[in-house]
């Protein structure tokens, strides 16, 4: 009866131990699970932290490059719309593309001093296709009676000093110098010469200077020489007077 009774025993001791033993690897086996999950949180965790501070530099870097860009616009902006507005005028494109210097208000605000000797308008017809005529800077300028066709040669000389109020300037004009308030496309050449072909001056202009020789593009029954001026400032006191010689063939 013992030996009955101590086998049994072990035998119900051999069936407990793997069970408690399954128990214990469970547990491990839970536990290790929770502390790899437990890490891979905190590497998520860790990782997130990282990228927030990349996406902000991304996020000032490029808030910086517009800031950049509009300002740079901002600066530009007033020239390319100065150049722009005087390219629109149809006439001498080839000149107005080779103006450096920007547009400005005229300064003029008191009544001019003569600092050069007044001089009678004359012209002289001295054949059907020369003259030779003295220009003043008045609003009318000079009318030439010369018959000019499109396509003929136009060849002007001038010499001379006049006087607009930024003292006196040759038939090139005021170098370096531009005055929006010119009743003239030609607004960097202030006090300079210019004409047109027939009665409109509107149809048509070209910048003379002291020397023109060109093919027209208009016909007419005459020609006027007039120097660049405002319209008030023809009537404020100018003087002087430019020497022309005026030539078609």
């Amino acid at each position: 009866n013992n030996l009955g009774v101590n086998i049994s025993t072990v035998l119900i001791h051999n069936l407990k131990v793997p069970d408690t033993e399954n128990k214990t690897k469970e547990t491990q086996t839970q536990t290790q699970t929770q502390t790899t999950s437990s890490n891979d949180s905190e590497v998520e965790t860790a990782d997130k932290v990282k990228v927030k501070p990349k996406r902000k530099r991304r996020i000032v870097k490029l808030a910086f490059s517009v800031l950049v860009v509009i300002i740079i616009a901002l600066a530009i902006t007033p020239i390319i719309t100065a150049v722009i507005g005087d390219l629109r005028t149809p006439q001498n494109m080839e000149y107005r593309l080779q103006v450096p210097f920007p547009v400005q208000p005229s300064s003029r605000t008191v009544k001019k001093a003569s600092t050069l000797s007044v001089v009678e308008t004359s012209k002289t017809l001295t054949s059907e296709n020369e003259a030779e005529v003295v220009v003043l800077p008045i609003e009318e300028g000079m009318t030439v009676p010369l018959k000019v066709r499109k396509g003929q040669v136009v060849t002007i000389e001038a010499t001379g000093l006049v006087d607009i109020g930024r003292g006196p300037v040759g038939p090139n004009g005021e170098a370096g110098y531009g005055d929006s308030t010119m009743d003239s496309p030609y607004k960097f050449k202030v006090g300079g010469l210019e004409m047109w072909v027939g009665p409109n001056k509107e149809a048509n202009r070209y910048f003379v200077g002291s020397y023109f020789s060109k093919r027209v593009d208009h016909s007419g029954d005459s020609i006027t020489l007039r120097v660049i001026e405002s319209l008030y400032g023809y009537h404020d006191g100018n003087s002087g007077a430019f020497k022309v010689t005026v030539t078609i063939d």
